[in-house]
């Protein structure tokens, strides 16, 4: 493979992070600061290069690639050669690939028939052109912060067989898991070995494994070959029966016998489900967070480029010398072109350091340690089991007050500090089993969903429509671990992440652990939302790592119950239909959200102080017309209602209790790993009612106050 091309310049881009690498190619990140934007670029391996015929073979197929233009088809930006390496530019996305999705579990249903759809669409479009990808695959479709696909590495198999990879035992052309039987045979193939391997990724999608395995690549060539294809149903009997024959006719042995399209095999797919397929791309509005506001990268990001670049100049990969040509001074003066930039920035450093300085100076003698706040301890108390529940072995000593900060709801603000209208006037109560305090939402309609023009408006949010509701009462803040330990406390309740309940990992104790990417930790509890070895749960943040059940038992303990997604969402945006709680557009400062703490590709570069959860009540400025805080950000919330994908042309218009059977339970919210899109009042989410993780929590609804 090449070299270590970190801290090199290719053409007019500055490469300055490895982001991944394989047998056939190497994958960077890199600056174009012409565009000022972040790109990837894949280095193909140097033995291509040095075959003339290949060569010329790969800047005319380059260039075919590069034309298609798609929603929903990775762009080719440039191509080029440097060093003996051939090299192709497309657009950077950083939200991770369909294949890391899948890897947290089977994939809604509705979700599946969204990116089939989608994936579909551009597979059409380009054997509309006759390209064929030939290597299709879950690991080949990138997802951007908003969890829009883009079909990559259109052509490349076709490229690396013309190189003879395939003839020098390299590596096979095409994925053993994906691979047509003609493909496995080494016939020619055309567009319908892509809508097999399609046919793969749906039965991956539904049923969170891929149909053949073996222990060699050729016991799973020898499947493809001959074994019948499994029924989707056999792992997942939840899901309707018809889509066994659909995955059937995907994968079916002779290409004559497959669908004639994508577009066929998402409409038979729709019609299994019961659902509708939107004529056009599906694409939502992602922000481009590699250009805020029009005006490129943020300074942070440039700035940590620098440290990179210094660091890995310092200390170089072994065997290879520092580069000084390419000097700290050169890649200051490209990524920050303009003088008046560097000079700005120049001085900030100057007045930050003298500020630095004078403030050391000053605390020095003015600062005198306080004396320590005691934090809860762990006590093993014995506590009376409920019927049903063992009890567990230790509870959080009751003698920690969860107090949310007393806060203003002053609220719709497009503007920060500005507000657009007054708070609405609503009584609150206390409920006594946890002190929580109670919003009063009157009687009245109110427009739930969006429009197809909203920004970040999906389908299942779809048809706005306008809901009665009678009043009821919300809880101002999520449910805290100190509220939830005193319902523990009285009750002996053991949660699903300390018994396990479900399929697959989670029949196991344990939960999900977002830090940003998902991983199954047996030891994650309510009490430990990080798992052992990690800090225990602080009394004032939301509890995470509950279930549906568990949150639905606290709130009946607690004589309410969880909301509906109707309550929930006019809790969240008023009578008006704004689309944050706050008002019309989206502001960071009022939420906590995947911010510069946060170690997602998808942060942005504002500053909230939180790395996960915070205190509930914290950001005051963000509530809701009501008052009620956190209905962004912080931790995604249970409601009511079961997940239907058709979003609200069948919903009742008055009191709707929402779907009421289904395989998965309704989020809202978002939380603080997640984007501004996600963040939206109108935004859904769904996950199994076992589902537990440290970005889910809860908080409770009724329809009348508590008795005096």
């Amino acid at each position: 493979m090449p070299g270590d091309w970190v801290g090199r310049e290719l053409g007019e881009y500055f490469v300055f992070e490895r982001i991944g690498a394989g047998s056939m190619a190497e994958v960077y990140k890199a600056l174009q600061p012409s565009m000022d934007r972040l790109v990837g670029i894949k280095i193909l391996a140097p033995a291509l290069s040095h075959d003339a015929q290949f060569v010329a073979r790969f800047r005319r197929e380059v260039q075919l690639i590069a034309s298609l233009e798609h929603p929903h088809i990775l762009p080719v930006i440039d191509f080029g050669e440097r060093d003996g390496a051939l090299y192709l530019v497309m657009r950077y996305v950083g939200g991770g690939t369909l294949h890391d999705l899948i890897a947290q579990g089977p994939l809604d249903p509705a979700l599946t028939l969204r990116y089939l759809t989608e994936i579909g669409a551009a597979l059409d479009y380009a054997h509309a052109r006759r390209i064929v990808h030939r290597d299709l695959k879950p690991r080949n479709v990138l997802l951007d912060g908003d969890g829009n696909p883009f079909l990559a590495d259109f052509g490349l198999a076709k490229l690396m067989d013309a190189g003879g990879l395939t003839h020098s035992g390299v590596e096979m052309i095409g994925t053993p898991h994906y691979m047509s039987p003609e493909q496995a045979k080494g016939l020619a193939v055309d567009g319908r070995a892509d809508l097999y391997a399609l046919g793969v990724m749906l039965y991956q999608m539904l049923t969170g494994r891929v149909p053949y395995a073996a222990d060699s690549t050729v016991g799973i060539v020898m499947q493809h070959l001959n074994a019948p294809v499994p029924a989707v149903t056999a792992l997942w009997p939840e899901l309707p029966a018809a889509l066994d024959a659909v995955v059937a006719r995907a994968m079916a042995k002779a290409p004559e016998d497959r669908y004639p399209s994508a577009g066929a095999l998402t409409a038979a797919v729709a019609e299994a489900l019961g659902a509708s397929v939107l004529a056009g791309p599906i694409l939502s509005k992602p922000l481009d967070r590699t250009r805020p506001g029009g005006r490129g990268l943020p300074v942070g990001r440039k700035l940590g480029m620098l440290a990179q670049w210094w660091l890995h100049w310092l200390r170089p990969p072994p065997g290879q010398p520092r580069r000084p040509t390419e000097s700290f001074g050169h890649l200051y003066r490209r990524l920050f072109p303009s003088r008046r930039q560097r000079a700005l920035l120049s001085g900030g450093v100057l007045l930050t350091l003298a500020a630095l300085l004078a403030a050391g100076t000053l605390l020095n003698g003015a600062y005198r340690p306080a004396t320590p706040t005691a934090m809860p301890t762990v006590t093993a108390t014995a506590q009376p089991p409920a019927p049903t529940q063992p009890a567990p072995s230790a509870t959080l000593s009751a003698s920690a007050t969860a107090t949310a900060p007393a806060a203003s709801p002053t609220t719709a603000t497009t503007d920060a500090g500005t507000p657009t209208s007054a708070p609405l006037d609503t009584s609150r109560v206390v409920w006594p089993a946890d002190d929580m305090t109670g919003l009063q939402v009157p009687a009245g309609s109110f427009l739930m969903g969006s429009t197809a023009d909203d920004r970040g408006a999906q389908p299942d949010e779809q048809p706005r429509v306008s809901i009665y509701l009678d009043t009821y009462w919300i809880d101002r803040t999520e449910i805290t671990v100190q509220q939830f330990a005193d319902f523990v406390a009285a009750t002996g309740y053991q949660t699903e992440a300390e018994r396990g309940a479900g399929e697959g990992d989670f029949g196991s104790p344990g939960g999900l652990v977002y830090s940003p990417d998902g991983l199954y930790v047996r030891t994650a509890n309510w009490r430990l939302p990080q798992g052992s070895g990690a800090p225990e749960a602080n009394p004032r943040q939301p509890v995470v790592q509950v279930s549906w059940a568990d949150a639905a038992a606290y709130c009946a303990w607690a004589g309410r119950r969880l909301p509906t997604e109707a309550e929930w969402e006019k809790a969240a945006r008023g009578p008006d239909g704004r689309l944050y709680p706050w008002g019309g557009d989206y502001d960071a400062r009022r939420v906590n959200a995947c911010d510069s703490n946060c170690a997602a590709a998808w942060h942005s570069a504002t500053d909230d102080s939180f790395a996960r959860t915070s205190p509930v009540g914290v950001f005051a400025t963000g509530a809701s017309p009501y008052g009620a805080l956190d209905l962004a950000g912080n931790v995604s919330e249970w409601v009511a209602a079961f997940y239907d994908f058709r979003g609200y042309a069948d919903l009742a218009t008055a009191n709707p209790p929402g779907l009421e059977t289904g395989l998965t339970r309704v989020l809202r919210g978002g939380s603080w790993l997640d984007t501004p899109g996600l963040l939206r009042a109108a935004a859904r989410l769904s996950a199994a009612p076992e589902y537990r993780s440290n970005v889910t929590g809860f908080r409770c609804a009724a329809s009348s106050p508590p008795p005096p």
